[in-house]
């Protein structure tokens, strides 16, 4: 569920331009294209966009975790040990055009039905000096639910500073299930998950 996604260009600075930032686009082109775990991700934080791995390391941790932590069920935020407290300080945006589900052998591409980008909730934590990231997750729309349990926090574009900048209670409160007017489409000659 959502561990793969998909950014461009436009979607980067249309983003910019949403919130306000200084932005060299040229900083971020390897973030642009498909993204698994563990590849670099272009995420808005509150001092601005930075690259960041897709897959929170905790700031604790020894080593590179063998799990991918690329999603925190909302449900469960304060009990994970590697998301507990994140909530405060650490809260991020993810940017992106949209993400993929492979759906009867199929990867189909979930994105806006009105082309805006998509704002995925995130939190982050930085472990050796590196910034990391996992996205927020709840139930799943109507629409979603015919191709996965759950999906990304999706924000609208008028919740992101609330997200960024609002206290803990203030983006708590925008932790609820979405419902998001999203279309799909299925993707061809770009594989499937069961090559």
């Amino acid at each position: 569920m959502c561990n793969f996604i998909w950014t461009e260009r436009k979607i980067q600075e249309a983003v910019a331009r949403r919130l306000n930032l200084t932005l060299d686009i040229r900083e971020f082109v390897d973030c642009f294209g498909d993204k698994n775990p563990t590849d670099t991700i272009a995420a808005i934080f509150p001092d601005g966009m930075k690259k960041a791995r897709f897959g929170l390391i905790p700031r604790w941790s020894k080593e590179v975790p063998g799990v991918l932590m690329t999603q925190a069920r909302s449900e469960t935020l304060e009990e994970k040990p590697a998301y507990r407290g994140l909530m405060k300080s650490n809260r991020c945006l993810v940017p992106v055009a949209g993400f993929y589900e492979w759906y009867a052998k199929q990867k189909t591409a979930l994105s806006r039905a009105d082309g805006e980008p998509m704002y995925f909730a995130a939190l982050w934590d930085e472990w050796e000096g590196k910034k990391s990231v996992t996205l927020i997750t709840t139930e799943a729309s109507d629409f979603v639910r015919g191709y996965q349990d759950r999906m990304p926090l999706i924000l609208e574009s008028s919740e992101l500073e609330t997200w960024l900048y609002g206290s803990r209670e203030e983006a708590q409160a925008l932790i609820t299930e979405r419902d998001p007017v999203l279309s799909a489409r299925t993707v061809s000659g770009q594989g499937n998950l069961f090559d």
